[in-house]
């Protein structure tokens, strides 16, 4: 009798400490879809098909990084890794957004938002000044779809590592590959659109001459003769323009009195919204503006589709660099002016003891 007793005993421990188990389980998988939930309306996460958008933001990377600490067997492990990199890529934070894609990406490579993340992967690289490490990451998954695409930031990559020549092959390749297979995704104009900016390179800058916005000044490639120009086309309503600018202005202010300039073409139509971002960041540079947007002089002349765009020239009027990240600038430029240079009281300045592999 005492055995039985204590058989059912054993039972009813066992059934209550299932029971338990159960009702714990269910009561962390409610409060992970409550955590979950909070994060999507937080964030205001925008859902378009496979897609997950939201603008990024510090409060919301510290949300997802609680439930991801909270959860780690969570439900929406998946999301929630892959919108910490949106979050960076949208916040222009390109170096925490390569680390946060190459998490994701080495738990779901699988997943369909994975073609996505491999490109913004690598450029997340690229524009973080770390090309070689883009052309390794394009390398690996180079075997996963879309992989033609990827090709073509590649191109930038092999720029900036003053590898041109190793960028028109490639470029050239994917043209020819294109116009051999009518099936493929078609990319026939904005790979011909990035082969005009490649030819640039290496020769000297084309010949313009305009007004500048706010003196009236004559502007021409022979007034920046001597020195290193960055041409920069832009505009006050092109936000990663506006994330930019601020580090353009330490670029001059550090740069300046070594012989770098800069050249700002602005898409503005209303002249006013330049002045004001001139006034407001305390902008010394000339401008040119003729309030003709896309239809802009300059951008036409120099093939302009997207902004924000730059032309680095050396002091000999060569052309170098196209769309130089702006992470890259500061290697770019110093390397450019070279050692030796002298300040406004002629004063040796100390330069870039490292000149860029295959450009000088």
């Amino acid at each position: 009798m005492n055995s039985i007793l204590t058989a059912l005993f054993c039972l009813s421990i066992s059934v209550l400490s299932t029971a338990q188990q159960l009702g714990s389980a269910a009561d962390q998988a409610h409060s992970e879809q409550h955590a979950w939930a909070v994060i999507m309306t937080q964030l205001d996460v925008e859902e378009r098909s496979w897609l997950l958008i939201w603008d990024g933001g510090d409060q919301g990377q510290l949300l997802i990084d609680e439930y991801l600490e909270a959860y780690p067997e969570g439900d929406h492990q998946e999301e929630a890794i892959y919108l910490k990199a949106v979050g960076y890529w949208n916040m222009y934070q390109y170096d925490k957004a390569a680390k946060a894609y190459a998490r994701y990406l080495a738990a779901y490579t699988g997943h369909q938002r994975s073609s996505l993340a491999m490109s913004r992967h690598i450029q997340s690289l690229l524009r973080s000044d770390q090309a070689a490490a883009a052309i390794e990451a394009e390398n690996a998954y180079s075997g996963y779809p879309v992989a033609e695409q990827r090709k073509l930031i590649i191109t930038d990559a092999y720029l900036l590592l003053g590898r041109p020549d190793e960028a028109r092959l490639l470029l050239d390749q994917m043209i020819e590959s294109e116009e051999e297979d009518p099936n493929v995704f078609r990319m026939i104009d904005m790979l011909e659109a990035k082969r005009l900016h490649l030819d640039m390179i290496g020769k000297p800058l084309q010949a313009f001459h305009v007004k500048a916005w706010n003196t009236g000044s004559d502007l021409s490639p022979t007034v920046f003769k001597g020195q290193v120009l960055l041409m920069e086309f832009w505009a006050s309503w092109c936000r990663p323009c506006m994330v930019q600018m601020p580090g353009l202005v330490k670029l001059y202010d550090r740069f300046h009195n070594r012989g770098f300039e800069i050249l700002g073409i602005d898409l503005d139509e209303d002249v006013s919204r330049l002045e004001a971002v001139v006034t407001g960041l305390g902008i010394e540079w000339p401008q040119f503006n003729d309030g003709r947007k896309w239809d802009n002089a300059m951008a036409i002349q120099f093939n302009v589709r997207r902004i924000p765009s730059t032309i680095l020239v050396d002091r000999s009027g060569i052309v170098r660099y196209i769309n130089a990240p702006a992470a890259s600038l500061e290697r770019l430029v110093g390397s450019l002016l070279g050692p030796g240079t002298q300040d406004q009281d002629g004063k040796q300045l100390p330069g870039a003891a490292r000149q860029v592999d295959g450009l000088e």
